[in-house]
C-alpha cells in the first residue's frame, strides 16, 4: 500500500534508486534507455562525492596524526551543527531548538575539552 505524504524524488535521487515509490497512482517507471542515460548523466555527481568523502576520511587521518583524539574527535562533531546551518541557508530548512541546544554541548564540551588540556599542560 502506497502512502499518499510521498513526494515525487529528485532526478539524482531516481539515478541511485530507480525503482523507488514515487506517490500513488505515479508511474515512475521509465524506458530502460532513459534510466541508463539518466544514471550516466548523474555520474559526474556521484564521482564528486565519493571523491569528497575519500578527501574527508585522509583529512580526518592527518588530524589524528597530528593532534590527540581527545581534541580531534570533539572537533569532528562540530560538523553537525554546520550542516544544519548548510541545510537553513541553501535549502530552507527550519534551525530548530534541539539542533541549537545540540550544537550548544558539542560547543561547551569542545571548550572543556581543549581548555584542560591547555591546562594540564601547563
Amino acid at each position: 500500500m502506497r502512502s499518499a505524504s510521498l513526494r515525487p524524488r529528485s532526478r539524482a535521487a531516481d539515478a541511485l534508486a530507480p525503482d523507488a515509490v514515487v506517490g500513488p497512482g505515479e508511474d515512475h517507471r521509465r524506458p530502460q534507455h532513459d534510466r541508463q542515460f539518466e544514471r550516466l548523466a548523474d555520474l559526474h555527481w556521484v564521482i564528486a562525492v565519493g571523491a569528497a568523502g575519500l578527501f574527508a576520511h585522509y583529512c580526518m587521518t592527518r588530524a589524528f596524526r597530528i593532534a590527540d583524539a581527545t581534541l580531534v574527535v570533539p572537533i569532528d562533531f562540530l560538523r553537525l551543527p554546520l550542516i544544519a546551518v548548510v541545510g537553513m541557508i541553501f535549502y530552507g530548512e527550519p534551525l530548530e531548538f534541539s539542533i541549537m541546544l545540540g550544537a550548544a554541548v558539542i560547543f561547551a564540551g569542545t571548550y572543556y575539552s581543549i581548555r584542560r588540556e591547555s591546562i594540564g599542560r601547563a
